[in-house]
């Protein structure tokens, strides 16, 4: 009975140690709050990472199945700042594109950005019918040249934010891309920078 008081009364004395610290989106996203973090030490949230749903911050319902994802690069007081780092899509939303008789066509990329970072970026094309060989071989041609082409031009938050949640990459794939065969949906699914 002593012992689990004991353990009771060092849980609660940890959390009365710890404080909030409010998280900062890029200012890219207007420097918006991106959500909230508990830390007994503020040297304990550097490099710490945050998913947090772009339709929260980006303030589009539509953009509700992106996952925004910042990792905590400086503190000022009680807020957090960050950077983006990536993005993705879930993985539900991608499924309800994929039937019978459509092609799935994955590109993964690995691309500097304008600030030479090195970017992974996973972009996805779903065919409304099979495609064969030759039009897949297509396909991966022209979504290589318009994602390499945005990024070269772009910050990977610029890209993410203009390319990914403005859908100007989007567009731009499905544009060059319907030319070849009809297209059920095209997605860049994920992005990641790679850290040094």
């Amino acid at each position: 009975m002593r012992i689990l008081a004991i353990t009771k009364k060092k849980t609660k004395d940890v959390w009365r140690r710890k404080e909030w610290f409010e998280i900062i989106a890029p200012k890219i996203f207007d420097s918006q709050t991106a959500g909230e973090t508990v830390a007994e030490k503020d040297s304990l949230l550097f490099k710490r990472t945050i998913k947090t749903p772009a339709g929260e911050i980006y303030g589009r319902a539509r953009r509700a199945n992106i996952d925004l994802i910042f990792k905590i690069n400086r503190i000022e007081g009680k807020k957090a700042i960050t950077k983006l780092v990536g993005h993705e899509i879930s993985r539900s939303f991608l499924q309800r594109f994929i039937k019978k008789r459509t092609t799935k066509v994955e590109v993964i990329q690995n691309i500097e950005d304008r600030e030479r970072n090195k970017v992974k970026i996973k972009t996805v094309v779903v065919t409304a019918t099979n495609a064969n060989q030759k039009q897949v071989k297509e396909i991966r041609k022209r979504v290589c040249e318009i994602v390499r082409e945005f990024l070269i031009k772009n910050s990977l938050e610029e890209f993410v934010k203009n390319g990914v949640l403005d859908q100007e990459v989007v567009f731009k794939i499905k544009e060059r891309v319907k030319k070849i065969i009809p297209l059920r949906v095209v997605l860049v699914e994920k992005s990641r920078l790679v850290e040094k």
